[in-house]
């Protein structure tokens, strides 16, 4: 058939082409303009017209290919089923608008070729039943539900360039009928719209040609048998997104994807374009997958869980995070990996939950809110400061190795701990406000380091061994400050200042180098029983409060002081190896037991507090070398279970009483010039009645006086 137009106005079935042989040639062709074609209308041999084509029947069967050259558009009314076997293709719009019971079987492709010209599907449901592609020259294509009539099988493909697409109900069914694939290779803009528009395929790609050049958005569920891989300048994900069967998630966005709906992945989810990402659900990938978000800024608006599921799969963080609320993550055997800043000043995140992991690394600063940070970790490393507001903690559980570099220091306004069973090597500072610090595995300082609680009663807490060739300063206000083992050992600390304390406890051997121990304190000072302090410099003990003292102390030439009462709660040895030593009282906790030995050397030996008392006599007193030795008028002395023995190498000064029981040997001037000074208020006394006073004063020049 070939002339200038075609038309039928109605009738019951139409098949005018009933040979291949019997084309269509015409310049407009119209049929069932009036009155619909009641049955079919058949078309088994190619169509071709110049104009429009309109065509209003019940079914339509489509064999044969049909073309619209002339840029008019292509309508098609159905009302019942419209096969299409043979592509169409037309200058301009190719439209399927039934409104009430048309669908549309689907095995061929539909192109548009003229600039603008869109592809429509009103109301028709789509079934495919074979792969099908959709292509317009820049041109919307919009379509209704899509199925496939074999279920897995059938892939749908749209080109769109820069048109607009948009699918206003359900792409395949999720759990029996979902495509093969739904490919959008170009769009400027591809909307699933409304609540109905669910995405059921077992793949489902997105800009895989050509980003879409603005926005992606699903306003209903994406259930996907396999992968998702979407390239786009902006995602509105606002319903869930699911895989099966190991399929991962991809998106590559230029711009801001907003994640407002659950992403639940069997395989990885990657966010890997440089446009930023909001997430207002949680994302959880499958076993031993990934959640990588390589470049992006993330933004949390509200609580959120990234969770990598189980196995090895990881968590990385490749830029800044932001958001006042709570990021939890669980990574099961995998690591954790912030490789930008998380939180700001002025503008912190409201914490930190890591659940599980390998490893967690955080590389830069962490601002966290009053949820603080909570880490359980395998090792983990710290190359950034860490802050708290509003009282939030940091807690860190690892089984393997802490590290904190001298950058991360720790700036907190709740407390700090660090638990489990692994180590800790920190060259970073803590400061809290009032608020306990405490390691339950062993420490090693791989720097100076200060730990800080503030003016009041924040506890500092050792809890394992501590070493590291390097000074540790604490300053606890009026709290605690415990080492429940060993400080010092394999490797000397240089030296322990505890600028402020309250109570103060050594339960182990204590080890430093030329910047000793220095401890100021308004409570007790405990030194454990048989666990010495060697040290390489001084001992200093400053402060109001007290002291037992149980175990010896050594220092290679430092001196030895003690500004507050000792009590001895086992028989000490105090060498200096020539430093000057001076005591403001010593007493025992055990009348008649616990005496004290010192060597001084060329050091001297001041007495300026009682040493024992009447009714608790020391066990001994013995000085085993000094330069000289001074008992000022408060030192007044009372010793029980052995003769106090005192040697000088120069003079021993006594202004106060000196009552052994035992018996009292005091030998000045060894060197050879030493006196024996007895001066008013001092006075020798043996009291039991074997017990002998001897005094000596050696050389040429020693003198015994009494003044």
């Amino acid at each position: 058939m070939t002339s200038g137009g075609s038309g039928l106005m109605a009738a019951g079935t139409i098949a005018p082409t009933k040979s291949e042989g019997a084309t269509i040639d015409v310049d407009a062709l119209s049929i069932g303009s009036t009155t619909p074609i009641l049955n079919d209308t058949e078309l088994d041999a190619a169509v071709t017209v110049a104009g429009s084509i309109d065509i209003n029947t019940t079914m339509l069967t489509l064999d044969a290919p049909l073309y619209s050259a002339g840029g008019d558009s292509v309508t098609i009314t159905n009302s019942g089923l419209a096969d299409i076997n043979e592509k169409i293709t037309s200058a301009g719009t190719v439209r399927f608008d039934d409104s009430t019971t048309g669908s549309v079987r689907i095995a061929a492709d539909i192109e548009t070729t003229n600039a603008g010209a869109g592809i429509y599907f009103d109301h028709a449901a789509l079934t495919l039943s074979t792969d099908v592609a959709f292509i317009t020259n820049d041109g919307p294509i919009t379509l209704d539900e899509v199925r496939d009539d074999t279920g897995g099988a059938w892939t749908l493909t749209i080109r769109a360039g820069t048109g607009n697409v948009v699918v206003d109900d359900n792409v395949g069914v999720n759990g029996g009928n979902a495509l093969g694939g739904l490919v959008v290779d170009s769009a400027g803009d591809i909307h699933f719209s409304g609540a109905g528009a669910t995405v059921n395929a077992d793949v489902l790609t997105i800009g895989g040609d050509t980003p879409i050049a603005n926005d992606t958005e699903f306003d209903a569920a994406v259930n996907v048998g396999g992968a998702v891989d979407i390239h786009t300048a902006t995602l509105t994900l606002e319903a869930g997104l699911s895989t099966t069967n190991g399929g991962t998630v991809t998106i590559t966005n230029t711009d801001l994807a907003d994640v407002g709906a659950v992403i639940s992945a069997s395989g990885s989810v990657r966010f890997d374009g440089e446009g930023d990402l909001h997430l207002g659900a949680d994302i959880h990938a499958g076993p031993n997958g990934d959640i990588d978000v390589v470049e992006s800024p993330v933004t949390l608006l509200t609580d959120i869980h990234l969770d990598a599921g189980s196995g090895v799969g990881s968590i990385t963080l490749g830029a800044d995070v932001t958001g006042n609320h709570v990021l939890q993550l669980t990574a099961d055997t995998g690591s954790i990996s912030f490789a930008g800043k998380v939180g700001a000043p002025t503008s912190p995140i409201a914490g930190i939950l890591a659940n599980s992991a390998f490893h967690a690394d955080f590389a830069d600063a962490v601002v966290l809110g009053a949820q603080g940070l909570d880490v359980t970790t395998g090792t983990a490393f710290f190359d950034g400061p860490v802050t708290t507001t509003a009282g939030g903690a940091v807690s860190i559980h690892n089984s393997g190795l802490l590290t904190l570099t001298e950058n991360a220091e720790m700036i907190l306004d709740g407390p700090f701990s660090q638990t489990g069973p692994g180590d800790l090597s920190t060259a970073a500072a803590i400061t809290t406000t009032q608020d306990d610090v405490v390691f339950t595995g062993s420490v090693n300082l791989a720097d100076d380091v200060a730990l800080n609680t503030g003016n009041d009663a924040g506890a500092i807490r050792f809890l394992a061994s501590l070493d590291g060739p390097y000074l540790l300063t604490l300053t606890a206000g009026t709290g605690d400050v415990e080492f429940a083992v060993g400080v010092g050992q394999p490797v000397d600390l240089t030296g322990l200042l505890i600028l402020s304390a309250g109570n103060v406890l050594f339960a182990g051997p204590v080890e430093t180098g030329v910047a000793g121990l220095a401890v100021t304190h308004t409570g007790l000072l405990t030194v454990s029983a048989t666990e010495p302090l060697t040290l390489d410099g001084p001992f200093t003990q400053l402060g109001t409060g007290l002291v037992q003292l149980g175990a010896d102390i050594a220092t290679s030439g430092g001196i030895v002081g003690f500004a507050a009462p000792v009590t001895l709660t086992a028989d000490v040895s105090i060498e200096s190896a020539g430093g000057d030593m001076e005591f403001s009282g010593v007493f025992t906790a055990v009348a008649g037991m616990n005496g004290l030995t010192l060597t001084a050397d060329t050091g001297s030996v001041l007495f300026n507090g009682p040493m024992g008392a009447a009714g608790t006599m020391l066990g001994g007193l013995v000085v085993e070398s000094a330069a000289t030795v001074t008992f000022e008028t408060a030192a007044g002395t009372f010793v029980d279970g052995n003769v106090v023995d005192i040697d000088a190498a120069h003079d021993i000064v006594v202004r106060a009483a000196i009552l052994g029981a035992k018996g009292l040997r005091l030998s000045a001037g060894a060197d050879g010039s030493g006196s024996l000074i007895v001066e008013t208020g001092g006075r020798l006394e043996a009291t039991d009645t074997e017990g002998d006073v001897v005094v000596l004063a050696s050389g040429d020049t020693g003198e015994i006086g009494l003044a």
